[in-house]
């Protein structure tokens, strides 16, 4: 995981589920705008490198089918 938090540690720190988290780091879901930034945040990352992190993730997810 990214800066060696789980899922379950971004969760908490956003105060949200793991499920919801892994959906959205996979590319299986698409956060709302205020979990996006707190995902981001969570995550130590930059809204918009995570935004191009999952767009990516959705992209292979597409190319798999």
């Amino acid at each position: 995981m990214i800066k060696g938090l789980t899922q379950g540690e971004i969760a908490r720190r956003m105060g949200n589920h793991q499920p919801n988290v892994s959906a959205w780091l996979s590319g299986k879901r698409i956060p709302s705008e205020q979990s996006l930034v707190d995902l981001a945040r969570a995550m130590e990352m930059e809204p918009d490198e995570l935004i191009a992190m999952i767009y990516r993730r959705r992209q292979r997810l597409k190319a798999q089918r």
